[in-house]
C-alpha cells in the first residue's frame, strides 16, 4: 500500500516538470524548424 502511494505521488510529483519539459522541447523544437526554413529560403535566393 505505500509503495502504491509513493508511487502516485511520484507521478504527481513529476508531472509538472514532464510538461515543461515537453513544452521546451516543442519551443526548441519550432524554433529550429523555422530557422533551417529561413536558411533554406535565403539559399535558395542567392
Amino acid at each position: 500500500m505505500k509503495k502504491r502511494t509513493f508511487l502516485i505521488g511520484l507521478f504527481l510529483s513529476l508531472t509538472p516538470l514532464s510538461q515543461t519539459i515537453l513544452k521546451t522541447l516543442v519551443v526548441v523544437s519550432s524554433g529550429v524548424i523555422s530557422l533551417s526554413s529561413i536558411s533554406s529560403v535565403n539559399a535558395q535566393f542567392l
